[in-house]
């Protein structure tokens, strides 16, 4: 076999090449064969180092099958993880109109049905530490204003036909009415803005669920 023969028998064992792909594998071999001639070998003695021409046919063959397998592999992987970013983008899209919808139906709810009552409590629970604070120095005033009667020429207003101690012990029991009375507006304060402060976590754990 010499150099033609061996060039025509790879040129024909690289089925399922292009022909530009052919024309660089036969290329190489040619420089091959020329350097080597070059440095005075001879076609049979390159020959037997390059092996049968086949062989080196199906050397290439698998090289390319792999290249294809990689790239194929590749752009599998590729579209997977578009598919995937896509399926995610949307289902995060889809889970954000949703909880903004039930954000603004949860609002809804609590503007028409919640805060109106709300704020009626709030006020009566204002009334009614005003109506102890009023009791209180009410209480003061005529508790104090009985002691002062000789020195302030009525000036606390206290009824002349009002006798001074049934005025006193009336003060001190004003005083002490709005003394407890403060006192149990503070108990319902307490259970009052705690109760606020479980309904608006249990609003908070709605929208977190959402």
């Amino acid at each position: 076999m010499n150099k033609e023969d061996f060039l025509r028998n790879l040129n024909s064992s690289l089925s399922g090449f292009t022909e530009e792909e052919r024309k660089d594998i036969l290329y190489d071999y040619e420089e091959h064969f020329r350097l080597g001639i070059e440095s005075g070998k001879t076609e049979e003695a390159l020959i037997a180092e390059l092996g049968d021409p086949e062989s080196i046919a199906n050397q290439y063959k698998t090289n390319l099958n792999f290249e294809k397998a990689a790239i194929n592999e590749a752009n599998e992987n590729m579209n997977n993880n578009m598919n995937t970013s896509y399926n995610k983008n949307k289902t995060t899209a889809e889970d954000v109109s949703i909880s903004i919808i039930a954000a603004i139906g949860l609002l809804l709810f609590n503007l028409i049905f919640i805060l109106g009552p709300y704020l009626g409590l709030l006020g009566a629970l204002i009334g009614l530490f005003a109506g102890a604070v009023g009791a209180f120095l009410g209480g003061a005033f005529m508790t104090f204003g009985t002691m002062l009667l000789p020195f302030t020429n009525n000036f606390f207003g206290v009824p002349f036909n009002v006798s001074p101690s049934a005025a006193f012990l009336f003060g001190v029991g004003t005083i002490a009415f709005g003394a407890l009375f403060f006192i149990g507006d503070c108990y319902i304060a307490k259970y009052f803005f705690k109760g606020t402060s479980k309904y608006l976590n249990w609003n908070m754990r709605i929208i977190k669920r959402m």
